[in-house]
Formats: structure tokens, sequence, C-alpha cells
């Protein structure tokens, strides 16, 4: 049972997340009696915060420390199975490593992840050209989605899975229809609190298939609405960046490369975004 100072401290990591605060493992663990369960929960928030930073290097090895702990000398711990793969699908997808992202880890015996993990696996699959795999994940989401009633995470996933595999055949006209109905299900839910779930919210996912099949105006439209749903979430900022240019709004195109350029100061230097956004900056 969570006692009244872990509630303090589950209220203290609420309010960081909301004010785009990074917790730390570390900081958590050094009160001997917050539980295990909040310490994954500051390792999940932190590794979102380091992917909407541009700290990429920085979440893989934060990855590394969290790894070791999902085996024991008695056997597979279920809820670190579930803290590192709920972790690995979000750093594969944010990174956009579609091959990563295609052999998402399994969450182990606990199944509250594994909507998560047939998510990244689908998706890696569809934007690899893998349609067989993504197929397979679309058909575990379908199960899911049936035992959620079809208005739950589960559907949404499913649903977007399908629409990355329209897009990869250049099917505009199913891609969009299942878009829709994906969109309209996603207004239907409560936002949840970052870091959001789906791993890709659909509204962001949407603005990535359409600048994939290079409706750029679209694209634009469901980027900025993506970002008042989630405003942290820098592939939501940048593909407002990337279809705002390509669609000749040159001016959103500036304002949107120069906040991503303000919020990744600590981003490894080597990211090409950096690059590609002063090059913008000066056009």
């Amino acid at each position: 049972m969570i006692n009244t100072f872990e509630n303090l401290v589950i209220l203290s990591l609420v309010i960081d997340l909301q004010i785009g605060q990074s917790i730390t493992r570390l900081q958590l663990t050094k009160f001997s009696n917050v539980s295990t369960a909040l310490a994954d929960a500051a390792s999940q928030s932190q590794l979102y915060g380091y992917l909407q930073e541009g700290r990429y290097r920085d979440a893989q090895k934060l990855l590394a420390e969290v790894r070791p702990r999902v085996t024991s000398p008695g056997g597979v711990d279920p809820d670190a199975a579930y803290v590192f793969a709920d972790m690995a699908a979000r750093y594969a997808l944010e990174t956009e490593q579609w091959a990563l992202a295609m052999d998402a880890p399994d969450g182990g015996p606990r199944r509250d992840g594994e909507a998560t993990m047939w998510y990244a696996r689908g998706l890696g699959a569809a934007r690899s050209g893998r349609l067989d795999r993504a197929k397979v994940a679309a058909l575990r989401l379908d199960a899911l989605a049936r035992e959620e009633g079809r208005r739950g995470s589960a559907e949404l996933q499913r649903l977007g899975v399908l629409a990355a595999m329209a897009a990869w055949q250049e099917e505009r006209e199913e891609m969009a229809v299942l878009l829709k109905q994906a969109l309209d299900l996603e207004e239907a839910l409560a936002p949840s609190a970052e870091p959001c779930y789906p791993v890709i919210p659909i509204r962001e996912l949407a603005g990535a298939l359409w600048l994939k099949v290079h409706r750029f105006a679209d694209a634009q439209r469901e980027f900025a609405a993506a970002r008042e749903r989630y405003p942290r979430r820098a592939r939501a900022l940048l593909g407002l960046a990337r279809s705002a240019a390509r669609a000749g709004d040159r001016r959103t195109a500036r304002r949107a490369y120069g906040e991503l350029l303000a919020r990744w100061k600590q981003a490894d230097p080597d990211r090409p975004e950096l690059g590609e956004a002063r090059k913008a900056m000066i056009q």
C-alpha cells in the first residue's frame, strides 16, 4: 500500500512532468521508503525528457541502466520487464529507428504493456515496408481491442498501424479513412499525462503519414493540432517545421525550427535535425 509520503512524491512527480522537468531515478531512490514502482516511473519520465530534448545518447545510457533489472536470480521481474519494454519501444519510435521498433522487446507477463509492444512492432514494420509483420501486429492489436470494447488505446493503435500500412502502399484514400476513425476515437478520449500513450499520439502519426505521402498542407494541419494536445513533443514540432516548409509556409517553418533549436540546447551535437534547423533559419 502506498503511504502518505509516497503520495506526496507521486504528486511532485506529476507536477514536475506538467512543467517539463525530468525526474531522475536517483532522486527518488534517495528515500528508502519510496517504492520501486515510483523509481520506475521516474525512469520512464526521465527517458521521455531526454527524448524531447534530443539527448538520445543519455536515453540510451538510461536504457542500459534499467535493462539488468529485468532478470534476477529468481527469474524475470515482471515489473522491470514491463518498464524496460515500454522504454525501449518509446526510444525506438521517438528516434524513428524503425528496424529497432520492429523488434521491440516483450514486456513479460504483465499484459498492460502488450499494446505498446505491438504498436511499436507494427509501426516499425509498416515504416520499413515489412507489411507481413505489420499485419501480424495489427491482428494482435485487434484481439486486444476486442477485449477493450473497441473504445480504448488498443483500437487507436490498431488503426494507426493499418494507416501506416496504407501509407507505405500509397493508398491515400484508405489511409484517410483509417486516420479519421482513429482521430475521432482519440478526440473522445482524455489526453493522457506525459509520457503520453499511445507512444506516438495518433494526430502526430497522422501528420507523419501525410508528410510521407506528400500531402504537406494536411501534414501541417495535423502536426499543429498534435502540438495543442501534447505541447512538449519534439517530433510534432519538427514535423510542423518540415511540413510547413514543404507547404511553402516559411514563416511557420522558421518559427518551429527556431523553437526546436531553443529546446534542443542540450541535444546531442551531431543530430542532423540541428543542422536542418540551422540551415532553415538562415534561408
